[in-house]
Parts: structure tokens; C-alpha cells; sequence
């Protein structure tokens, strides 16, 4: 039994130091940035995917903030809003209708049959339009983009977008960063955060390993590189899907960590847990989907199959990690209690913690321009964070197993 204890402690030890030095291995793994085109982008168009459910607190405000932002741009008519009202049984189309037919460069798409049953459907529908609209032999110059009714871009990087696309004709995908315009709020503040530094991390590493995947809003694909029908499937994860799909294809993703998209924060508990589980069950949703194409595919490396594997699989090894940390930790307060012996070990690895939490908000700080009391209380608060990732997990691992598979969208505009 006392062997058993010490491989499960050895093992918790090492994943913590592992956890620990990820971050600082990552951070020497920066990606070039992208190049872009000086060339003339008449011949490119832009169209902006916006699926709107239930999204009458915000509809017209968003309509009205992508017109003002675009009015003066040298591009204004190249850059497109196409808006899937997807069976709102709020007054989300009433908030609509005044803007619909009335500007060249914004459309709305009323679903009414099959409607309200996931943001990839919704996709699906607008890509449908496009496709009907563009001509074919214009579709390699089309850049669809995708957002979500609470995303905000500028025009200036919208049109940094087009030019990346113009460098590099191979590029089939590029996904952006992504931040938070909420973040006075705690929960809103260790979000903006996490997908400030963590995501970026991330993305930094899948783009050594060519496997860069879809993240939320702020995603821009080739209309040509698109699959002809159903792009979108009805994971909850519909995002990680397409980029999955494109990758087991040989298509080039790419991440533009230079251009952001500022989007809400979840900032209720009931909100953030409930958004966090879609993301797990999505994620084997994908699993389930991909497994058996992802380990035969011959396009993408060893390294890329490892990493999406892991990401598909973290509900699982969240699970196991915690547990194997439990009983770790439990072991360390007996031998304090007992014997008065606090592990030189469990010390260092507190500091190394502390010593990696203040790198990493300092990084923040830098990127998101944070006031020293946020970098200060991300350091502190850091650890509680990640705790919330067991409660997550569980939650979507029984989600998932139970067929719990309905879209549970996030809502908007109750900041």
C-alpha cells in the first residue's frame, strides 16, 4: 500500500511540475506573425456570419455599432454583415427589420422551419446564402467570417484580415484572438485572462504543430475551402468541429495573435458553468466523431494528433488529475499533522506556483493593459480558478453521457 501512496504521489507531483513549465515552454514557442498583403483587395469580399437567437437585448445595438464602424472605411461596401435570425421567440426579428433590405453591405436571413437547433445549423443556413449570392468563380477572393451577436472587431482588422488571406492563397483558416469588453467583474476579469494568455499560449503551440483550431468568435475561412454541404455539424463544440474538419483535410489554419475580437463575459455562476459544460460535452462530441479519421489521418504530425487528442480527451484527465491531487495533498497534511514534517517538495512547488501566477499576470497586464490591482488579484485567485475545472468536468462528462446534447446558448446583453 505505502508503494502505491508513492506512486500517486510521485504522479501528482509531476503532472503539478508539468502544469507548472508548461506556460514557460510555451512562451518560447512564439509564432512569427502573419504576413499581409500591400496589393490592391478590390477583388475581396468580406461577410461577416452573425446567428442571432434570442438576442433581442442587444440586436439593434449590434446592427448599428458594425454600420457606424464601417461607414468610413475605403472598404465599407467589401466588408458584409449576414445576420441568421434563427427562430427568436423573443422580439429579436422586430429589432431586426429596420435595418433589413435598407444597407447594401448588411442582410438577414429569417429561419423558420428547423430553426433554434444550434449555431452550426444557423452557420450552415448562411453559408447556404453565400453560396447562392457569390459567384463560384469569386469564392477563392470570399472570406466568410463568424461571429457572435456580442462580437466586436474593428474595421482596421477586418481589413488586416483580407490582406492575410491575400498573402498567402494556401490559407484556408485563421482564427483571432479573443477578448472580454466586461472585465471589472472577477469572473469576467480570469476569462479575459484566460483567453488573453492561456488561449494565445495554445494557439502559439498548434501553430508550431500546423493543427491551429477554431476558438469562439472571431474565426475566417476561404468560402472555397468550405465543405460543399454541411460545414457545420451539431457538436457543441462547432467551432473545434470545422477546424477539425479542414485539418483532417490538408487545409492550412493559421492564428493572428495581433487582432482581437472583444465579446461579453459570462458574469452569473449559473451562466459560466453552463457554457463551460457545453464546451465539455462538445469536446467528446468530437472525440466520438473524429477519433478513428484523427488517428488514421496521414496529413497532420504526431505532435498535432497528441494535442487534440489531449484537448477532445480533458474532461477525462481533469478527473483523473484532481483525484490523483487529492490524495497527494491528503497525504501531505498527514505527515504535517502526524509528524510535524512539511514536504520540501510541496514548499517548492508553492513557490514555483506563485513565481509562474505573477509571470503570467505580468504578461497580462502587458497585453490587456490591466491595472496592477487586477494583475494582483488574477495571482491571488488564480489556483481558485482552476479548481472550477473539476466541478466542469464532471458536469459535462454526466452531460454527455446522459445525452444532454441541446444547445444552451449563452445570453447577451445582461451586463
Amino acid at each position: 500500500m505505502l508503494i502505491l501512496f508513492k506512486i500517486v504521489i510521485a504522479i501528482s507531483w509531476i503532472a503539478v511540475v508539468f502544469c507548472l513549465l508548461l506556460p514557460v515552454i510555451l512562451l518560447r514557442l512564439r509564432v512569427p506573425p502573419q504576413k499581409r498583403s500591400t496589393q490592391d483587395l478590390k477583388a475581396y469580399q468580406l461577410y461577416l456570419l452573425v446567428p442571432m437567437h434570442i438576442e433581442a437585448t442587444i440586436a439593434q445595438d449590434a446592427l448599428a455599432h458594425f454600420l457606424q464602424r464601417n461607414i468610413d472605411t475605403d472598404f465599407q461596401y467589401n466588408i458584409h454583415w449576414v445576420v441568421i435570425e434563427d427562430g427568436s421567440t423573443d422580439l429579436t426579428e422586430d429589432q431586426l427589420r429596420p435595418f433589413d433590405k435598407r444597407y447594401p453591405n448588411l442582410a438577414v436571413i429569417y429561419r423558420k422551419f428547423q430553426a433554434a437547433t444550434g449555431k452550426g445549423m444557423a452557420l450552415n443556413a448562411g453559408l447556404d446564402y453565400l453560396r447562392h449570392k457569390v459567384p463560384s468563380t469569386q469564392w477563392s477572393k470570399t472570406i466568410v467570417g463568424v461571429l457572435d451577436a456580442d462580437g466586436q472587431i474593428a474595421s482596421t482588422a477586418l481589413l488586416k484580415v483580407l490582406k492575410t488571406f491575400a498573402a498567402d492563397a494556401k490559407l484556408d483558416m485563421l482564427q483571432t484572438a479573443v477578448a472580454m469588453t466586461n472585465t471589472k467583474r472577477w469572473l469576467a476579469l480570469v476569462q479575459d485572462f484566460e483567453f488573453q494568455v492561456f488561449n494565445t499560449l495554445l494557439q502559439n503551440l498548434r501553430g508550431h504543430l500546423k493543427n491551429v483550431a477554431g476558438s469562439g468568435n472571431g474565426q475566417f475561412f476561404r468560402l472555397s475551402s468550405l465543405p460543399t454541404k454541411f460545414a457545420w455539424g451539431q457538436t457543441l463544440l462547432e467551432d473545434f468541429e470545422i477546424s477539425t474538419k479542414l485539418l483532417l483535410q490538408a487545409k492550412k489554419t493559421a492564428y493572428a495573435y495581433d487582432l482581437k475580437v472583444y465579446q461579453e463575459a459570462t458574469v452569473s455562476w449559473q451562466a459560466y458553468l453552463r457554457q463551460r459544460t457545453r464546451w465539455v460535452i462538445g469536446g467528446l462530441q468530437c472525440l466520438h466523431q473524429f477519433r478513428k479519421g484523427l488517428g488514421q489521418n496521414q496529413a497532420l504530425r504526431f505532435g498535432a494528433k497528441v494535442e487534440m487528442f489531449a484537448f477532445m480527451l480533458a474532461a477525462y484527465t481533469t478527473i483523473g488529475l484532481a483525484l490523483t491531487n487529492i490524495v497527494a495533498l491528503g497525504l501531505q497534511v498527514y505527515l504535517l499533522v502526524s509528524y510535524g514534517r512539511l514536504s520540501l517538495i510541496l514548499v517548492a512547488v508553492l513557490c514555483l506556483g506563485l513565481i509562474m501566477n505573477s509571470m503570467l499576470a505580468y504578461i497580462y497586464r502587458v497585453m490587456a493593459q490591466a491595472s496592477v490591482a487586477q494583475a494582483i488579484l488574477i495571482v491571488v485567485t488564480l489556483p481558485f480558478y482552476a479548481v472550477l475545472t473539476l466541478p466542469i468536468a464532471i458536469s459535462g462528462l454526466l452531460g454527455y453521457v446522459q445525452h444532454h446534447h441541446n444547445w444552451d446558448k449563452t445570453d447577451h446583453g445582461i451586463l
